[in-house]
């Protein structure tokens, strides 16, 4: 589960600062200004949001006289049938909060929603599926998780994090030609066309000949990898 500002990050890129970016109607707006604006102004009136990232100290000095309230009206209790009615407020006072916040979450999901996905979430996606169906399946068999892990469990761990990272990375780059740009320049990846493989490659190993299929690429840029 990601943030959707993290989702936007990833699938644009925008000259804002790391900053200017957690801030999801400033990056909506550069992304899709209104129509003759400029996204760098649009940006500009949204970064003034009622709405994170960085909390309001006003919201609270607001809030506070509402929470006094209550409890002063509530006395000790903590009845539902009490504490409901005296909750309208409180309750008033986040809406026009949320009423602001809410459609601008679903245009950019929505707006996201409608472009393909890429060749590779349909593996990370059965990978996800898998990994949660054998957790549940070991948390309904009453399976508990360690609260600490030994020393070779966390170096698997953090070894499968990093494996998994780089994978993921990899398949960024092949799906994206913006992500492969830095590959190809720190000459870590070579871009062109598979014009010959030969499956049944072998090289001679320390004690025998091992399989090492082999990949012909035509490439018109010089390949300076190691």
């Amino acid at each position: 589960m990601i943030s959707l500002t993290q989702l936007l990050r990833d699938h644009w890129v925008t000259p804002q600062s790391v900053l200017e970016q957690l801030s999801l109607p400033a990056l909506d707006a550069y992304i899709q200004p209104p129509e003759g604006t400029h996204g760098f102004y649009a940006a500009a009136v949204r970064e003034v949001d009622v709405v994170g990232p960085v909390p309001d100290g006003r919201d609270d000095e607001r809030l506070a006289p509402l929470v006094e309230e209550l409890n002063r009206r509530r006395a000790p209790s903590t009845d539902p049938v009490v504490v409901a009615p005296l909750l309208r407020d409180i309750e008033t006072h986040y809406l026009s909060l949320v009423l602001s916040t809410w459609p601008l979450l679903w245009r950019c999901h929505n707006r996201e929603a409608q472009y393909p996905e890429a060749p590779s979430v349909s593996r990370r996606w059965a990978d996800d599926r898998q990994a949660y169906t054998g957790h549940i399946d070991w948390t309904m068999q009453g399976g508990r998780r360690r609260t600490r892990q030994t020393v070779r469990q966390a170096a698997m761990t953090l070894r499968d994090l990093e494996q998994e990272q780089s994978r993921l990375d990899a398949e960024e780059a092949c799906d994206d030609p913006l992500r492969m740009i830095p590959y190809l320049l720190d000459h870590k990846a070579v871009q062109g066309t598979v014009v010959h493989i030969d499956r049944n490659h072998r090289e001679v190993a320390r004690k025998n000949r091992v399989g090492r299929p082999l990949v012909t690429i035509c490439s018109p840029d010089p390949c300076l990898m190691p």
